[in-house]
């Protein structure tokens, strides 16, 4: 090209300062005063181009010389345009016209942008990636234009979708840039919903959305509604979306599914109140629709040991805003819900047995019923019967007034309201800068192990609670702070506590606040024992186990002291962050499951103690129901003839939580009780081997889901925990479990690796060995064993609504129900092999 203007022009003069010109429009410059005599160099340059020199000699003076004739300085540009951006639409994720804004942003130093190639780029519903046009083609160069996608072919146009359209500029010399592009998403007819959705409106896409919810929406029973990543979900009024059926609601960490109001929507006046323990609290925030319900006439939520989602009801990667009740509202239903963002809203009720796990809750949550909250941070908390909250960061509201729930490790910080009574378990948590004293009222449950930091005033306040109902509350064995740890050392156990209200402050209609043995300080050193490791299989790979650890000093402060090392790495990768404190001398942990069969040495270690513990890991794919094991290690299917010397120990029955695969022993016996009457384990409920069954009765067995606790195999153990007087004396107090134990005393062929490791099974492993009785009996028969006969088994499950009870089945038809512990019943043995 020709572009003479404003060339820069430099004489050099050995000695001298540098002289300056500058070409006009047709090339020409001017340079005066170049000394006489010597050589000059002349350079000639322009920004985005490079540069040419000429020498000029022997100038005499007052010389008036042309130099560089026409062609003789040639300067060419070799930058390329720089694309600083594309922007669709000014930005904007979605559009409804096909025709969309592009704006281009670039740079060029050269000889200026004089074309661009605009190419289109889709996914089609099938897969197929489709780029138009396949070459690039160049345009005059337009900064600002408007791009039409509906006037290109009809192959190449698929109407709702996401596109992306991709830009290449060049400049006057031919330098190309690199390509830059954006992406819209076109929705050129806005989807609308209302009413029962069936057809296609059961799979919401992301080529459809949006979509706008113009009246109630429902999922009926037997029907499931499935919602990609992306989807985004509008209502235009007080509306909700209620599932009588199921929902796959699962986004992605880039591609969330939201639920939303329409820009139309028009606020719904709100009266709700909540109450914060001392006043009822009106709700002021603005509303624009109802929320999502799942109710109990849904498919039912089954997760595995780890309460990991198996099948059911999931929103994964969801995010709810300007919903009134955001989730459920007084609906009963179960849900996994994973990753879920809740930007305001009255109230998140959970009233099935749902799991949610690192959600974030704007709201005050209500979770009652057999739910799961672990790994979130919500705005407030009531907890109901039967619930478990582990690793949550709460702050807000707090009600924890519930039978049989667990709260344990999370972080509760700067509450405006504590309440606590009823039987809940409050263990291992940090209480930090609380607002109020903690109301103590009906409470028979247990709080231990907790850290409180940068409490001050009253801290407990039991006025509400009368020592007639209750005598004494359970609150020992946490770490109360530096100031009134310095107290409690100077005025010992049972007495008048600065920061506690209740019997000794003088007030004796008041219970009493039990706070002995606290933790004095934080540098306590846990010890550690040993440890025990369930077997697990290798079709379980990924899949978490969970372990025992046995010490002393464990406690919420110190318990970070462990430290977990093994030859595989990644089993021990989220091991500290499992801890979970079961009493002082005894914590869990969880160990993942490689996929590589193996024996792994897992160390537990704090300052200078350590225990060692191989984890077993086995390909089972061979094992079989009914499959015959001899104290040789031979294994023989059910109708093979053993022809050596070795003796039958056990038959396959099924595979443990972890994979592996369990056998029930060759003898059990007859009429023992699970524990003696009146007695502290007939009369307490064991939280931690509570397992609930969704249906119990006549055939039940057949069909049951099992959730809690279907491990048995460390349910001796949880006993040992919470009644370790009653369990010293094992013959005495627990009859069933002491037959398991001494199993190897029974059968005597159980010698050497065999003689250890025999349990009384959950009540999910017993009904294992109803399912395949005929098969186990098969191969009992087929070695001389005893029968699985058709009479009622106790299991090791802990019922969760009577603490005298636990769970039995009757082997003649699948009745599964529970009775009093002091009932006389039949007792097998099983373990992993």
């Amino acid at each position: 090209m020709n572009d003479n203007a404003n060339i820069i022009v430099t004489v050099q003069t050995e000695g001298k300062d540098d002289i300056v010109s500058r070409t006009d429009s047709t090339g020409f410059f001017t340079v005066n005063n170049v000394l006489a005599s010597v050589n000059h160099t002349v350079t000639f340059s322009k920004s985005g181009w490079n540069s040419s020199d000429l020498t000029v000699e022997n100038l005499t003076k007052l010389e008036e010389r042309t130099i560089a004739e026409s062609g003789s300085v040639i300067l060419q540009d070799t930058t390329s345009p720089v694309i600083e951006s594309v922007v669709l639409n000014e930005g904007a994720n979605f559009t409804d016209n096909p025709q969309f804004s592009v704006l281009i942003t670039s740079i060029e130093e050269g000889s200026g942008i004089s074309q661009m190639a605009v190419q289109l780029y889709r996914t089609t519903d099938d897969g197929k990636e489709v780029l138009y046009p396949t070459e690039k083609s160049f345009e005059p160069f337009k900064a600002n234009f408007t791009y039409d996608i509906s006037s290109l072919p009809k192959s190449i146009y698929g109407g709702n979708d996401e596109y992306k359209i991709i830009i290449t500029l060049k400049d006057l010399s031919g330098n190309e840039s690199q390509e830059k592009s954006d992406s819209i998403t076109l929705s050129d007819q806005v989807k609308t919903l209302k009413g029962v959705l069936t057809g296609e409106d059961l799979h919401l896409t992301k080529v459809n959305s949006p979509y706008r919810v113009e009246n109630n929406i429902l999922v009926e029973e037997g029907n499931v509604l499935t919602i990609d990543p992306g989807v985004e979900i509008r209502f235009a009024g007080n509306y909700y979306l209620r599932i009588n059926g199921e929902i796959n609601a699962r986004g992605t960490e880039k591609e969330h599914i939201v639920f939303t109001k329409t820009d139309d929507a028009e606020l719904i006046e709100n009266n709700d109140r909540y109450w914060d323990g001392n006043a009822w609290v009106y709700d002021t925030t603005q509303y624009y629709w109802n929320g999502l319900q799942v109710t109990d006439k849904s498919s039912s939520l089954n997760v595995d040991s780890n309460q990991n989602y198996i099948s059911g009801n999931i929103f994964e990667y969801c995010d709810v805003k300007g919903a009134i009740y955001p989730f459920n509202k007084a609906e009963s239903g179960s849900a996994f819900v994973s990753n879920m963002n809740i930007d305001d809203g009255s109230n998140f009720y959970s009233g099935g047995k749902s799991v949610i796990k690192s959600s974030i809750i704007k709201t005050h949550v209500n979770i009652e019923n057999y739910a799961y909250l672990d790994s979130s941070t919500v705005e407030g908390l009531s907890v109901g019967s039967y619930s478990t909250v582990k690793n949550n960061i709460v702050s807000g509201i707090v009600n924890l007034s519930s039978e049989v729930a667990m709260i344990s490790g999370n972080t509760f910080q700067e509450n405006t309201s504590f309440n606590i009574s009823s039987s809940t378990q409050i263990l291992t948590n940090e209480i930090i800068a609380l607002k109020t004293p903690i109301k103590v009222g009906s409470f028979s449950g247990k709080f231990s192990f907790n850290k409180f930091t940068d409490c001050g005033g009253i801290i407990l306040d039991a006025s509400s609670s009368r020592y007639s109902n209750q005598q004494v509350v359970d609150f020992t064995g946490n770490y109360w702070g530096t100031a009134y740890t310095e107290e409690l050392n100077l005025i010992g156990a049972n007495n008048n506590a600065s920061f506690i209200s209740d019997y000794y402050d003088g007030n004796f209609d008041l219970i009493k606040i039990d706070y002995s043995g606290w933790v004095t300080g934080v540098d306590t050193q846990a010890t550690v024992n040993s440890i025990s490791i369930p077997k697990a299989g290798i079709s379980k790979n990924g899949l978490k186990v969970k372990a025992l650890v046995k010490g002393s000093n464990f406690d919420a402060l110190n318990v970070k002291n462990l430290e977990f090392t093994c030859s595989n790495s990644l089993i021990v990768e989220n091991t500290k962050e499992s801890i979970k404190i079961l009493s002082p001398k005894v914590v869990q942990v969880e160990f993942t499951i490689p996929s590589v069969a193996g024996e792994y040495e897992i160390t537990v270690s704090s300052g200078s103690t350590s225990a060692k513990q191989n984890f077993i890991v086995k390909d089972y794919s061979e094992f079989e129901v009914g499959d015959i094991l001899y104290n040789d290690g031979t294994r023989l299917s059910k109708d093979e003839t053993y022809s050596g010397s070795a003796s039958p120990i056990a038959v396959v029955i099924g595979f443990n939580d972890y994979g592996a695969a369990l056998g029930v022993g060759v003898k059990h016996s007859y009429s023992l009780q699970w524990a003696l009457n009146d007695t502290t384990g007939h009369n307490i409920t064991f939280y931690n081997i509570i397992c609930t069954s969704d249906i119990y009765g006549a055939g039940a067995a057949d069909t049951a889901v099992f959730s809690g606790d279907t491990d048995g195999s460390d349910n001796w153990q949880m006993i040992c925990i919470a009644d370790e007087q009653g369990a010293a004396d094992a013959a005495t107090n627990y009859p069933a479990f002491n037959y398991a134990n001494t199993y190897s005393q029974q059968d005597l062929n159980c010698t050497e690796e065999y003689a250890e490791g025999w349990y009384l099974p959950s009540i999910a492993e017993l009904r294992q060995i109803y399912r395949n009785k005929d098969a186990v009996n098969s191969a009992l028969s087929n070695c001389n064993g005893m029968q699985i006969s058709d009479d009622y088994y106790w299991s090791s499950s802990q019922y969760n609504n009577v603490d005298y009870t636990a769970w039995r089945l009757d082997f003649s038809d699948g009745y599964l129900t529970t009775n009093y512990k002091s009932y006389l019943y039949c007792v097998c043995c099983v373990r992993a092999f």
